[in-house]
């Protein structure tokens, strides 16, 4: 299973996220796009760690 995570930043902020973590908090499946995000990174789920995969540009 894939999860999102929106951000201003053309780059992710860690290519692996624990889960717990605070940024684990802001992965989400939900497609919310505020103004303000402008990229969508894209993390799958492995061995109970969110690993980055890809980057999308959003607009």
């Amino acid at each position: 299973m894939l999860f999102n995570l929106y951000s201003a930043l053309p780059i992710p902020l860690a290519k692996k996220i624990k889960e717990g973590s605070q940024l684990a908090d802001k992965l989400t499946t939900i497609v919310m796009q505020p103004l303000e995000f402008a990229y969508l990174h894209v993390y799958e789920r492995i061995n109970g760690v969110y690993v980055y995969q890809k980057t999308f540009r959003l607009n």
